[in-house]
């Protein structure tokens, strides 16, 4: 099986499980130059394998092997119905001990019989911060969903390891309009995961969350999607924040709206906490900037139709100045990030902005009537008011 591996292979870039069977193959011994690539068919995420036609060395014949998800190498197997129950229970058995599988088919001649050679399981661990990451997004008020083209059994325990929630459904479930006569929006937003996905189902699930009108404060969710993959393109491109990984392919770098530059999911917090805090100071300029003009056309309405004051143009100049030159310091404000997704609720800014705002405009006037029509101002300071 390990040589079959390697030889499919051929001399093409290895991946990190490639570099890894490489590792395995040459400590048990195994010879590749037994046999010659002459054609090789890469991986694509519809058809979940790979192909490559060897030619011995020897004699000439030749020899086809295969890899790829097991159940597609299973299926194309001579005998996929002799032999699909007992390598579905070891697949199974992996699979709830986190380890994937890779199945190994191999055909002799051009018209020959695929031959189901055997499985290879790996241990795919997540990064040692991405426990942390999913915790803080939660706290954050981030929904955290796993979508992954492994069985739904390996998406479960990577959840488990990961402190993820364990509704996880298939690809089955993404393509229906109903399950159990629950509408599948319903099952999707309540899902922590889905498995054995296609690059469709992924884009299925992202287009069904963003049609969801139950996100903050009534409005549509706001969905970003991370990924590396040619596979993850179109699920990138349709999300609200494609989010490309730091050594995610050209395709998935060109569909995502931002790229991240380090190793790691963490960055996505910060850019998280970063952005609550810009947009803190934000509703803080505009509930200062609403307080202010109800302050001063009050107040200024009132002191000229009341005690007929008239106001010069400089002195308007001057106060419209000294009050830009305040609002300033807001932008490097010790603003407290939300603990959960924030919105512009326009009617709860006006609305304090403008008790704000009236509050200093009678504070004003107050003032303006303790100076000028009291002795108050003069007694306690010792300034004579003209």
């Amino acid at each position: 099986v390990f040589f079959f591996f390697q030889a499919e292979d051929g001399i093409r870039d290895p991946d990190a499980i490639d570099k890894c069977m490489a590792e395995a193959a040459e400590s048990q011994g195994i010879d590749l130059n037994e046999f010659e690539e002459t054609k090789f068919i890469p991986f694509n995420p519809t058809d979940k394998r790979t192909e490559a036609r060897l030619v011995s060395k020897k004699d000439g014949s030749v020899v086809y092997a295969s890899k790829g998800a097991p159940q597609v190498m299973i299926d194309i197997a001579y005998n996929a119905d002799e032999i699909r129950e007992e390598q579905d229970k070891i697949i199974d058995d992996f699979a709830r001990r986190g380890l994937r599988a890779i199945g190994v088919s191999t055909k002799e001649g051009e018209d020959g019989k695929w031959e189901f050679m055997g499985l290879i399981p790996l241990l795919d661990p997540p990064r040692h911060d991405t426990k942390k990451t999913i915790e803080a997004a939660i706290r954050l008020g981030v929904s955290v969903k796993m979508i992954t083209g492994d069985q739904v059994a390996i998406g479960k325990e990577t959840a488990l390891r990961l402190g993820m929630g364990m509704n996880f459904h298939n690809a089955a479930v993404v393509r229906s309009e109903f399950v159990d006569g629950i509408p599948i929006a319903d099952i999707v937003e309540q899902a922590d995961g889905f498995g054995e996905v296609f690059p469709e189902d992924k884009y299925a699930v992202v287009e069904t969350l963003r049609a969801i009108k139950n996100g903050p404060f009534g409005g549509p969710h706001v969905v970003g999607m991370t990924g590396d993959g040619v596979n993850d393109a179109p699920a990138l491109k349709v999300a609200d924040v494609g989010i490309a990984v730091s050594d995610a392919t050209d395709a998935a770098r060109a569909a995502a709206d931002m790229v991240l530059l380090t190793p790691g999911l963490h960055v996505i917090i910060d850019a998280i906490i970063g952005s609550r805090k810009v947009f803190q100071r934000m509703k803080n300029y505009a509930t200062y900037a609403c307080a202010t003009t109800v302050r001063i056309v009050s107040t200024f309405s009132i002191l000229a139709c009341v005690w007929q004051i008239s106001f010069p143009p400089f002195l308007v100049l001057i106060i419209a100045f000294l009050n830009d030159g305040t609002i300033l310091t807001i932008s490097s404000d010790r603003a407290q990030p939300s603990p959960t997704p924030d919105a512009w609720r326009l009617k709860e800014i006006f609305t304090m902005g403008s008790i704000i705002g009236a509050w200093l405009a009678i504070s004003s006037i107050i003032m303006f009537i303790v100076i000028v029509g009291t002795t108050w101002f003069e007694e306690t300071f010792n300034i004579p008011f003209e």
